[in-house]
């Protein structure tokens, strides 16, 4: 499958030099609204009282409108978005994101034949309410991590992630499932 055509050369320069300013503004309360400023200008799908530190990196075929934060999710800084134009990234309310997170919605295909492209598989990444994603994690294509999970550090997400489960490792299994008393 291929990814998507090129970006038009000056909407890919709008959008990298916006990226460039939010990039450089400080991670400070003062600063808040106008690094959302930013993130909606490029395009960004960003919902009420939503944070994201600098700098953020997406892919150079990243299209920001399938990128969806919804209301108080927090996004620490150095997370990267691999998000073209057939898929999607949505992050539900009260999410909390660790630094140097990864969402990749491609993966290239297995197999090689000389002289043609590997190809490209494309997955949508759902975030659901209450997840907290913990720093170093890299979430792959066609994963649904369900209300209340955890993701410890350092965890490769390659398959859905049940409700109220803590999981981690490469790749992520079951660490435990929070109860009331945990």
């Amino acid at each position: 499958m291929k990814l998507n055509k090129e970006i038009n050369f000056f909407s890919y320069l709008y959008t990298r030099g916006l990226l460039l300013l939010f990039n450089i503004t400080p991670n400070h309360k003062f600063f808040d609204s106008i690094r959302r400023f930013f993130l909606k200008v490029v395009g960004f799908n960003i919902s009420n009282n939503v944070k994201v530190f600098s700098p953020i990196y997406i892919s150079p075929k990243t299209k920001p409108s399938n990128i969806i934060l919804k209301e108080n999710v927090f996004i620490n800084s150095n997370v990267r978005f691999s998000v073209p134009f057939n898929s999607k990234v949505i992050i539900e309310k009260n999410t909390l994101i660790a630094p140097n997170v990864c969402f990749e919605t491609v993966n290239h295909g297995l197999m090689y034949e000389p002289n043609k492209p590997r190809g490209a598989n494309l997955g949508d990444i759902f975030i659901k309410e209450g997840v907290w994603i913990g720093i170093n994690t890299i979430i792959l294509q066609n994963v649904t991590i369900e209300e209340g999970a955890v993701i410890a550090a350092n965890s490769l997400v390659n398959k859905d992630v049940s409700k109220y489960n803590i999981v981690g490792g490469v790749p992520a299994k079951i660490i435990k499932v929070i109860s009331e008393r945990s």
